[in-house]
């Protein structure tokens, strides 16, 4: 009786044991699948944002190597770079989805940007901000910022420019990127994770309220310098609530594992948190099951303990009792032991299975569907839920001959492995080809209960094929001659095509290449890049391309007909010299035709400028000779003036007082009083004459006293004052001249094309006035231009006929005004200036024409 108790005892003790393993077994298990898939999934999140991050950083990198941001920095004619330093950043901007990436001097000034939208900051200085201190050290960052006014935050890809000729830093290349691509690889888990930037602070979470939090390790100091550097804009960075990431946490009232790891060596850390599974619920029958034995093992015992106490045996039964539970908790601890490595193997396989690459179908013994993969769902376009119960024949296209599958059927029901390759149809329609691999799954009786296949996706492999074949042909089919050879000449391939060419390098029948031809091919080995040589092959002539394949120790000479390009090149060589004796020759002719226009334009003005030589010139004959007159009644008076010395000296009274009777008369018949101030008076008008001639000849001679070929600089207003003295003659009687001139820079010209091109528009100007108007001249320097704007209101030009106003010969003026080369020549003399002529007109209001000259000025060239 006594041991028949016991054996109760033992049995509701092992019960007892058992369900409590079974219990702690679950919870364990529960947690360690938790951790491994937390770990997997930050391992595969570690991977997307790495890449994220090593692509921002390449095109940070090109930014900075590329030629177009260095010439901007250099100052080398910036303005000609702009374009293509902003071409450059707009690529890498907008292949990154970026919003904006600009180039940063060494002193933080930004000279050149592009972005999606807002104010531009060119001129902005940010020599502030880390990552620009960081890339003038010359370290590639990721950095992160939040926009002080737009709130928003960005990811800083910042990278040095190194200037090539002496390796130093010459500025910063920029690319600022919006996190969403960073934060949908968070999205990926349920659970909380947050990146952590190399400052501490968390930058991206799944969780909004995380972000821009900082972590225990950012003190009050290293917040208050982040504050100030304004990198992540007004946010105050509030300290997070946990005390490390290496360390469980707790939000709210549920407490969390941390999984924390570094994404790359600039210490940027990626860590998620899983809840921590500590009342994992049995089931109800479990629970009674459990509470039943407790109250009977309690029961049992005080029943036990009566007995034994009644019999005096109580030291026996507890021995024996001791030794059978140390017997069986040694039994449940190895059993449990097993259980749990079975259960490991069990969830490594299901795991393994189910991340598996490859396609992975479980069918039952009749060959209908149990179990697939996710890889089965990605390649097929079936879910597990379209299939599960139904045949692997939904999947036959029909391109896999009916008799393979027989066979198929055959070996695996006998129990062996069949592999084969299959062309299937996905759900879409679509065909691809699987390898696949079936074999039999047996019981312990060896009967078969399921079929395993594993399937590979053979589609592109087959297009490789193809493709290979396909290549393979080519060399021999190329209509191009193709050889191998190796260093030292001997020729171990060449195509149909190659023949000619075999004969051109005096290849032997031993097929070796001559002594010449050997030294060359083991200078092209030599070389790190292809090397090129051109060779004639009976009237046709090749351009080869030596290309050195250093792995197998070969050189692949590809050959290219230049025949006709060659003779198509000497021909543009004839022609181009033919078009440059051409250009030479309207050269020429260019400048007799300026010159043939200024002479005209000054004909026209001859009678002019006759007229008025001709008025000074008149009252100057006039006056010279009534001066003549008057000399020669002063030398009478000189002469009696003499008598009146001899008379003197002789003292002889009476001849005395003849001479002085003859100077009274001399003064009563000539008026010597009117003489003297007439005098003064014709000499005084006579000089303002020759003074008048004097100005007429200067303006003359200024106005083309310089060389057309000359470049000089020149005063503008001073060319328009000339030209205007000039045409005055054609102005006077019905202009009046209003000038505007203001001060401007010297500027490098041709002065005497430009005070052709004024003239002109002088003249025009009176000629579209018919009987009275007003001209206006205004002058101005703005930052890039010289404007001079010459107006009228006369008689203005038809709308229809501004577009022909500068071509050679049209005029519209009546016939014998114009020769309708003076605008076109003008025209021409502007554009020589790099400049610009613009005209506005409206008939019966007047013209207005804008000539535009760049300050820069022309070159001596």
């Amino acid at each position: 009786m006594r041991r028949k108790t016991l054996y109760i005892l033992l049995a509701i003790a092992m019960l007892s044991v058992i369900a409590l393993l079974v219990y702690g077994s679950r919870i364990a298990f529960s947690e360690n699948a938790q951790y491994k898939a937390q770990s997997e999934l930050l391992s595969r999140m570690s991977i997307e944002i790495n890449k994220i991050k090593e692509g921002e950083k390449r095109a940070a990198i090109a930014l900075g190597e590329s030629p177009q941001i260095i010439n901007i920095l250099r100052n080398e004619n910036t303005r000609k770079y702009m374009t293509e330093a902003k071409v450059a950043l707009e690529a890498v901007r907008s292949s990154l989805g970026a919003s904006i990436a600009y180039v940063l001097s060494k002193d933080g000034t930004v000279v050149a940007a592009v972005q999606e939208s807002g104010a531009s900051i060119v001129g902005n200085n940010y020599a502030f901000r880390p990552y620009f201190t960081k890339a003038m050290k010359g370290d590639i960052t990721i950095y992160p910022a939040k926009g002080v006014t737009t709130k928003l935050r960005g990811v800083y890809a910042s990278a040095p420019v190194i200037n090539p000729d002496d390796k130093t830093v010459m500025g910063v290349v920029v690319v600022k990127s919006s996190p969403r691509s960073w934060d949908r690889v968070l999205e990926a888990s349920s659970d909380p994770v947050i990146i952590v930037s190399p400052d501490g602070v968390i930058f991206a979470s799944n969780v909004r309220k995380l972000i821009l939090k900082t972590t225990p390790e950012v003190n009050e100091e290293k917040r208050l310098t982040l504050k100030k550097s304004r990198q992540f804009g007004d946010s105050e960075l509030e300290p997070a609530q946990w005390v490390n990431l290496s360390s469980d946490v707790s939000f709210g009232d549920i407490r969390y594992h941390t999984l924390c790891r570094e994404l790359s060596s600039d210490k940027w850390r990626i860590a998620s948190f899983t809840p921590m599974d500590t009342n994992y619920p049995l089931e109800s029958t479990a629970r009674l099951t459990i509470a039943c034995i407790a109250s009977t093992l309690l029961l049992m015992s005080g029943t036990v303990l009566f007995l034994l106490i009644n019999i005096h045996k109580r030291h026996d039964a507890e021995l024996e009792l001791k030794h059978m539970n140390e017997n069986l908790a040694r039994e449940v601890t190895a059993r449990t032991d097993e259980l749990t490595r079975q259960a490991d193997s069990l969830r490594k396989l299901s795991t393994a299975v189910e991340q598996s690459p490859s396609i992975v179908v479980i069918t039952d013994p009749k060959g209908n569907i149990e179990y697939v993969n996710p890889r089965f769902t990605e390649l097929t376009g079936y879910s597990a839920k379209e299939v599960i119960g139904k045949n692997p024949r939904i999947l036959k296209s029909g391109g896999t001959p009916e008799e393979n599958y027989k066979k198929l059927w055959d070996t695996i029901t006998s129990g062996r492995v069949w592999t084969g390759e299959f062309q299937n149809k996905r759900k879409n329609g679509t065909l691809y080809y699987e390898l696949t691999t079936i074999g039999p799954i047996k019981n312990d009786a060896g009967e078969i209960t399921h079929f395993l296949a594993v399937k590979e996706d053979a589609t592109q492999r087959k297009d490789t094929e193809k493709e290979v074949r396909l290549l393979a042909k080519f060399p021999d089919e190329s209509p191009f001659p193709t050889l191998r050879i190796t260093p030292d000449g001997s020729v171990v391939y060449s195509n149909n095509a190659s023949k000619t060419l075999l004969k051109a390098m005096d290849i032997n029948e031993n097929n070796e290449l001559s002594e010449s031809w050997r030294e060359f091919s083991l200078s092209a080995f030599d070389s790190d890049k292809p090397v090129a040589k051109e060779v004639i092959a009976g009237d046709r002539i090749f351009a080869l391309s030596f290309v050195p394949i250093k792995e197998f120790f070969y050189i692949n000479i590809y050959a290219h007909d230049i025949t006709e390009r060659v003779a198509m090149e000497r021909e543009i060589k004839k022609n181009n010299n033919a078009l440059v004796r051409l250009n030479q020759q309207l050269k020429l002719n260019q400048q007799q035709l300026i010159q043939s226009e200024k002479m005209a334009s000054i004909g026209q003005l001859a009678a002019g400028i006759a007229h008025e030589i001709n008025n000074p010139i008149g009252f100057v004959m006039s006056n010279i000779s009534t001066l003549c007159d008057y000399i020669r009644v002063f030398k009478e008076l000189i002469a009696v003036t003499g008598k009146i010395e001899d008379a003197v000296a002789a003292g002889n009274s009476a001849l005395l007082k003849e001479a002085l009777k003859e100077i009274a008369r001399i003064k009563e018949d000539e008026d010597i009083d009117y003489l003297m101030n007439d005098s003064e008076t014709l000499l005084t008008e006579t000089r303002d004459g020759t003074e008048r001639v004097k100005d007429i000849v200067q303006n003359l001679k200024s106005f083309a006293r310089l060389d057309e070929s000359e470049v000089k600089e020149a005063d503008i207003n001073e060319g328009i004052e000339a030209s205007l003295k000039i045409a005055w003659n054609e102005m006077k009687y019905k202009c009046t001249v209003t000038k505007n001139l203001n001060p401007l820079p010297r500027l490098r010209c041709y002065p005497g094309q430009l005070n052709q091109v004024f003239m002109n528009m002088f003249v025009n100007a009176a000629h579209a006035i018919e009987e009275k108007g007003e001209v206006t001249v205004t002058t101005e320097a703005t930052d890039d231009n010289i404007v001079v704007t010459i107006s009228d209101n006369g008689k203005g030009i038809k709308e229809e006929d501004i577009p022909r106003l500068f071509d050679p010969f049209f005029t519209t003026k009546e016939v014998g005004k114009g020769t309708g080369l003076g605008l076109s020549i003008a025209h021409g003399i502007i554009r020589k200036h790099d400049g610009d002529i613009q005209v506005e007109s409206k008939v019966g209001a007047g013209t207005t024409f804008r000539i535009i000259l760049p300050i820069k000025g022309v070159s001596d060239g």
